[in-house]
């Protein structure tokens, strides 16, 4: 037998995570608070359905299929930076999949891995690196194509 309404079970989606919630905290009004934040959340903070004419716009540009570059188009250029990006709307990327992660001082940066170690001149986890130490390392160290990227940031 499903858990779920729409399959014939027994809980609806908010009354399922107010017992997982209530196993969990062991405490009913914590479990409350919890589920009724989230409702409210969901509730008030969600967004308008993409029409689909647009999403097709999107993934089936002129009647052609999409070409989303990974990790910004990785191939060309250093992964991740704006160099990739560039190169890869030029090979006729109609999007990028990019990565983000964080610095210790909270800045925001292009980068797939948790460790600088694989793409470039340095090593360490990035969240253990602050934005200036990550910005004097070099993208294309490690990239097939280094010694036309040498500059890029």
């Amino acid at each position: 037998m499903w858990l779920w309404e729409d399959q014939g079970g027994l809980l609806g989606p908010f009354s399922f995570v107010l017992v997982l919630l209530l196993v969990v905290t062991r405490s009913p009004f914590n479990a409350c608070v919890l589920t009724g934040s989230l409702y409210l959340l969901l509730r008030f903070f969600s967004f308008e359905p993409v029409p689909s004419r647009r999403a097709l716009q999107v993934l089936k540009p002129r009647d052609r299929v999409s070409a989303i570059a990974h990790r910004g188009g990785s191939h060309d250029a250093p992964e991740n930076t704006l160099a990739a990006i560039r190169q890869a709307a030029k090979n006729g990327a109609t999007g990028v999949e990019l990565d983000i992660e964080f610095t210790s001082d909270g800045v925001p940066v292009l980068m797939h891995d948790n460790t600088v170690d694989r793409t470039t001149d340095g090593s360490g986890r990035l969240c253990d690196l602050t934005f200036e130490q990550v910005r004097k390392l070099n993208p294309a160290a490690n990239h097939r194509l280094s010694h036309h990227w040498w500059l890029q940031k």
